[in-house]
């Protein structure tokens, strides 16, 4: 990067990475939360080195630098470090010992600017500030909750429709594996009324169409969509 500016600068120092203390404190930590967490985690770890080690060394060198969105869509925290446009770089840039506000599931990044001309494609900081201006709020904590208040309502049907198709399954396969183990070794066949179903369906799992094969102690249930109005589809 340096090279491609025309900066003579020395060669980059590596920032520490984390400790085995401080690893297995977030992985413990995401294990809590649950298992799902723990990759989230390792990467946060995993990026706070490669940030430590951008920020440390544009300090040392007297660069600028810009904390940068990527990807299709960014958390207005993000949006706002965004806005701040390019800033000289110093030990007052550090929280500590370590880059401010890296978290996982994050596509932005530092970039590192030596020649005060070159540019970032994409990145307009100008955009971002007026955007963060216009936001409601006396203070950048309530611009930021509107932010994400507004990001979440753009794509909050998108959202919900996620939740409830990964709810549905969970239940659908929760079921399964009551009434399979309800029927453990009877080879007799399960059959239901259609009176029995719609009550049973109603009282479990409303606004899901579902059908379900109960024969020789196995259950197959499909779920063909999530249909979202709580209505049942007639037999």
């Amino acid at each position: 990067m340096a090279r491609a500016q025309g900066a003579k600068v020395p060669s980059a120092e590596p920032a520490p990475t984390a400790s085995y203390k401080d690893t297995a404190k977030a992985v413990t930590y995401a294990k809590g939360r649950g298992q799902s967490l723990i990759p989230g985690a390792v990467e946060t770890l995993v990026k706070q080195a490669g940030a430590d080690t951008m920020l440390k060394n544009a300090a040392r060198d007297g660069a600028e630098f810009a904390w940068v969105p990527h990807g299709s869509e960014t958390c207005p925290m993000c949006m706002t470090i965004a806005s701040n446009g390019w800033r000289r770089a110093s030990r007052k840039t550090m929280k500590g010992d370590h880059a401010d506000h890296i978290h996982s599931s994050c596509d932005c990044e530092f970039v590192i600017l030596f020649d005060g001309k070159s540019i970032v494609e994409g990145y307009d900081p100008d955009a971002l500030r007026e955007q963060y201006d216009n936001a409601e709020g006396s203070t950048w904590k309530e611009k930021v909750n509107f932010m994400r208040r507004e990001q979440y309502k753009a794509s909050g049907d998108k959202i919900r429709a996620q939740k409830r198709t990964a709810y549905a399954r969970k239940h659908a396969k929760n079921e399964a594996r009551a009434i399979n183990s309800m029927h453990v070794g009877s080879n007799e066949d399960i059959t239901y009324s259609r009176e029995d179903y719609l009550k049973e369906l109603q009282t479990s799992l409303v606004g899901i169409d579902t059908i379900r094969h109960i024969r020789d102690s196995k259950v197959t249930i499909l779920i063909e969509e999530d249909r979202g109005d709580n209505g049942i589809r007639g037999w």
